[in-house]
């Protein structure tokens, strides 16, 4: 199995975006090109993952460009994402259990929602919002609905991925003196 997330690239944002909470409209137009010029078009990719289904390949990419808002205590990243997930799905056929190829393609908007937490150093916390909409597997013509599983799937990764970014964020912050 093999996974790749960016988390210097979500450092990067997070950074870009922790020094700019109260923000005004230049900047924030500022923030958003740079993050939709810098965060790599390819996300999140995973392959020949084990799953309730059998193996999947997940691929995450950006489906266009990034929007940012602030409030008086968080910074909120808005991208649209393009989810494919493809693989090889188990199912009983005459008795037979038989893999099937199956796929699937939606788009889905997502946030990172950062905390930055001013104190003698700066750190900041975030989390990642990523909804599901209702989605089959088309698996050779059998239709297989799959927005549950997908969403116990994010349920599992979602803490491994905040954590692992929450550090690196705070890392990064601290290399630049903030």
């Amino acid at each position: 199995m093999k996974i790749t997330f960016p988390v210097p690239t979500i450092v990067m944002l997070a950074t870009l975006l922790s020094t700019a909470a109260h923000a005004d409209n230049a900047l924030n137009m500022l923030l958003e090109r740079a993050v939709s010029k810098q965060l790599p078009h390819v996300l999140f990719a995973a392959k020949d993952v084990p799953w309730e289904y059998g193996h999947y390949n997940l691929h995450i990419a950006k489906a266009g460009e990034a929007d940012i808002s602030s409030a008086s205590e968080t910074i909120t990243a808005h991208l649209p994402l393009k989810v494919r997930l493809s693989g090889k799905v188990k199912q009983k056929l005459f008795g037979q259990e038989i893999d099937i190829a199956c796929e699937t393609e939606f788009e889905t908007p997502s946030e990172i929602v950062f905390k930055p937490l001013f104190a003698e150093s700066l750190s900041s916390e975030l989390e990642m919002l990523i909804p599901i909409p209702q989605t089959e597997l088309n698996c050779q013509g059998l239709k297989l609905p799959i927005k549950s599983a997908l969403e116990q799937l994010i349920a599992k990764e979602k803490p491994n991925w905040e954590a692992e970014a929450t550090v690196e964020l705070n890392k990064r912050l601290a290399e630049l003196g903030l």
